[in-house]
């Protein structure tokens, strides 16, 4: 049974005596000890097993966005060394504060999630990837404690809305209560017996009319601790049927690119693209946790080999001017550990050139350079991120997704 983590202060209690701005463009930030993962991505760090200290490679949030009193399902996935003497913490800050240009962020009033949501244990695989998943209930008291929500009626596009919305109000206009009210007191069946005109209106304030919690992760043991941060939006938008929910990626393809021509760079594409051999990649569900699938590669001397990964995207509507049809982009990182004895200075992921490169170097298409004979095998990670740059004014939350595979050399 799913706990509800209902408190329901006043809209305008006081939220504390930290500096709080007014409804602005927030980024966001990693607040991390050591090595962690954020709404970005995971630490930079591509190739996994080389140290002690926990390495997260995702937190997924499913849905990453949702109303008060849905259910949302956290999804921590990690490598550790030893994954039995490592303690895991979860907490989600229900009053969050990005920070001034995603500097110095504020995390307060947090529920023990431990404590109050359903925790799975820990499932660990034999080469130490654990997985953990946590279900809880969005709390109601989201959207009354977060700061965000400070000044709401001062932004432009919000304060055309309200005008529509409440037009006998008058001055002072409609706050946060009167918006707040409005929406918890709707079902989609009432917005779709409204004028398309007041469907607009109502979908409108209700994607803007939104905050952030934060979930925080703490992994501890001797040698490290490490936090993993995420951000979930809170706002009404999925159960009155926006155009602008966001849900997480899927991966839409996944395969290796075989060109039988030594050091081919893909920039060249158009020369050889008659000739490339497609090995498709199998790979478990994402987020199943199901064993990775195994894909078997006869390597070719003479030959290149890279990557080739494409993520679903969904289109959104403008949040300024109302416009549909923008599409989200797609970023990627990949991580690798490889079975068996490498050496330290091998790199299995490569610029198009053959040289080391670094995580956020990467894209859709990475080079890849076969282990030696000492590796019998590639544990293979791609991590989805969607991306909506309009929205963060928003407190808009990307999703994000992974997918595993196991490439075997032959």
């Amino acid at each position: 049974m799913l706990t509800r983590l209902s408190v329901r202060p006043s809209l305008n209690a006081e939220v504390g005596n930290a500096h709080r701005p007014k409804w602005a463009a927030l980024l966001l930030t990693s607040l991390v000890l050591l090595s962690g993962c954020s709404d970005d991505f995971v630490g930079q760090e591509m190739h996994l097993g080389p140290d002690d200290k926990p390495r997260p490679l995702t937190l997924e949030v499913d849905p990453p966005e949702a109303a008060p009193g849905e259910t949302v399902t956290a999804t921590l996935t990690w490598f550790d060394n030893n994954p039995s003497g490592t303690d895991v913490r979860w907490r989600l800050a229900q009053e969050y504060d990005a920070g001034l240009y995603g500097v110095d962020p504020v995390e307060r009033r947090f529920l023990d999630l431990d404590a109050e949501a359903d925790v799975l244990p820990p499932v660990a695989d034999s080469r130490g990837y654990v997985r953990q998943v946590v279900s809880f209930v969005v709390p109601d008291s989201a959207l009354y404690w977060s700061p965000s929500l400070e000044g709401m009626e001062e932004d432009e596009e919000i304060a055309e809305l309200i005008a529509e919305l409440f037009p006998e109000q008058g001055e002072p206009p409609a706050g946060r209560d009167e918006v707040a009210q409005l929406l918890s007191s709707l079902q989609r069946e009432d917005i779709e017996a409204m004028d398309p005109e007041e469907q607009a209106y109502i979908r409108g304030i209700a994607d803007l009319f939104a905050c952030q919690v934060r979930l925080r992760v703490r992994l501890e043991n001797s040698h490290a601790t490490v936090d993993v941060t995420k951000g979930l939006t809170v706002r009404y938008s999925s159960n009155l049927g926006s155009e602008n929910v966001n849900t997480n990626p899927t991966v839409t393809q996944w395969e290796i690119a075989a060109i039988p021509r030594e050091n081919a760079e893909w920039k060249d594409l158009d020369e050889f693209a008659d000739d490339i051999v497609t090995i498709p990649i199998a790979y478990s569900p994402e987020n199943s946790g199901e064993a990775p699938m195994e894909t078997v590669v006869d390597v070719q001397s003479g030959w290149t080999y890279y990557l080739r990964a494409s993520g679903s995207t969904e289109f959104y509507a403008s949040p300024f001017t109302g416009t549909s049809g923008f599409e989200e982009r797609i970023d990627y990182r990949w991580l690798w550990q490889a079975e068996g004895s490498v050496d330290s200075e091998y790199a299995f992921l490569v610029s198009d050139d053959g040289e080391k490169v670094d995580m956020e170097e990467l894209d859709d298409v990475v080079r890849l350079d076969p282990p030696p004979e000492t590796a019998s095998s590639v544990r293979l990670y791609l991590v989805l991120r969607d991306d909506r740059p309009e929205w963060e004014r928003y407190q808009w939350t990307p999703g994000i997704r992974m997918a595993a595979a196991t490439l075997t050399f032959q």
